[in-house]
């Protein structure tokens, strides 16, 4: 693979006259959301709360009105939703698969520049990375940008054994060996300067919808293939971020989705 330097822009083509007071309250709320992963191991839900989640009201529960006019009944229709999948078989997708999943989830059409997903504007302030923590092919182990338009990926960072060993020990969500659940992964990465400068204060709930979106579309093209996939906010957002090559001011990860050929039962 070629080695090939790309200009990203969130400080050259975005640079636009942002209120300075509205960008630092976002990014301050922002850093309100992050986890931390030593100190929130050792938070422990009161037993009341964690009483309630375990309930209808919480988990998997309806947030069905106390008080409504009337209930209409719909024609019953058997729904066979696949959902989640968290174990994965190591090594079980080659090159050609990896690119249907990526281009059908992320890339535009030829058309209209239609993506799966919408954005708020056609601004698209989230850009999917792949995290590739095993060798596909000529795939080496990487971060890399996934872009809409052109058939291919940008490396922005090479993964040795010692990248993926300080990866693992800041997500939360591991196996008994410490093990990460598969070996590839995507991460979502929002431009904190590009959704901002639009939207001002509301550009940061768009970014945050759009990164709902592109997670949902994902996982619908996995479902399509017979893939699974999963997603999980269990990281330390500022290590992460930064042991990926990204800014943590400018260009935060906020979520990554797992996925792979799942174990089937």
């Amino acid at each position: 693979m070629n080695k090939t330097n790309i200009n990203y822009g969130w400080h050259e083509y975005f640079n636009y006259n942002i209120e300075s007071s509205v960008e630092k309250k976002v990014l301050q709320f922002h850093g309100k959301t992050v986890w931390f992963n030593n100190k929130n191991k050792s938070n422990v839900l009161p037993h009341t709360v964690k009483k309630w989640v375990s309930t209808v009201q919480g988990e998997n529960g309806d947030n069905t009105p106390s008080v409504y006019e009337e209930s209409v009944d719909l024609f019953n229709e058997k729904v066979n939703n696949l959902g989640s999948k968290r174990e994965f078989i190591s090594g079980a997708i080659d090159k050609k698969m990896l690119s249907t999943i990526l281009s059908r989830a992320f890339h535009q059409n030829d058309n209209n520049y239609s993506r799966r997903y919408a954005s708020a504007g056609a601004l698209y302030p989230v850009s999917p990375f792949l995290f590739v923590f095993r060798a596909i092919n000529d795939i080496d182990p990487g971060i890399y940008f996934i872009p809409s338009r052109e058939d291919k990926l940008y490396r922005i960072k090479r993964l040795s054994e010692n990248n993926v060993q300080k990866i693992i020990s800041v997500i939360d969500f591991t196996g008994e060996k410490g093990q990460i659940p598969s070996d590839l992964a995507i991460g979502y990465a929002l431009n904190m300067n590009k959704t901002v400068a639009k939207y001002s204060y509301r550009g940061y709930r768009h970014g945050l919808i759009e990164v709902g979106t592109m997670s949902q579309a994902f996982r619908e093209t996995c479902h399509e293939l017979n893939f699974g996939e999963f997603s999980s906010s269990a990281f330390d957002d500022l290590i992460l971020t930064r042991l990926s090559g990204l800014s943590v001011r400018d260009f935060p990860i906020t979520l990554i989705q797992w996925f792979g050929k799942y174990k089937r039962v």
